[in-house]
């Protein structure tokens, strides 16, 4: 991000059409992996607390089964969202480090 940072913001690197395209496509891809690894420890952190509280409400009598029943239904769609995001996050930051790569031989080739 600061390679992206620092080479947009400088004047004396000149950048045509399918370089400012490359940066732009490396950024958004490198911050969307940043907002899938923020939204993946949210979901995370909040299947812990799910998880911790099904065990306590077990380990009582059996008239909280149906609280139970709704916490399992929670901690599996927030495990699933977890595992989404996490993959979604390596995902997005290969294809944001391969086009910043990209972006840094083409202003190095192009440069001489």
């Amino acid at each position: 991000m600061g390679f992206e940072i620092t080479t947009g913001l400088d004047r004396s690197v000149a950048m045509f059409g399918t370089e400012r395209s490359v940066l732009l496509i490396s950024s958004m891809l490198l911050a969307l992996s940043i907002l899938c690894g923020l939204i993946a420890t949210v979901t995370r952190l909040l299947d812990f607390r799910y998880t911790a509280r099904t065990v306590r409400l077990r380990s009582l009598e059996n008239e909280h089964d149906c609280e139970v029943s709704i916490l399992r239904i929670k901690t599996k769609a927030l495990g699933n969202a977890t595992w989404c995001l996490f993959y979604g996050q390596i995902g997005t930051f290969g294809l944001g480090v391969s086009a910043a790569t990209a972006l840094y031989f083409m202003l190095i080739f192009s440069a001489g």
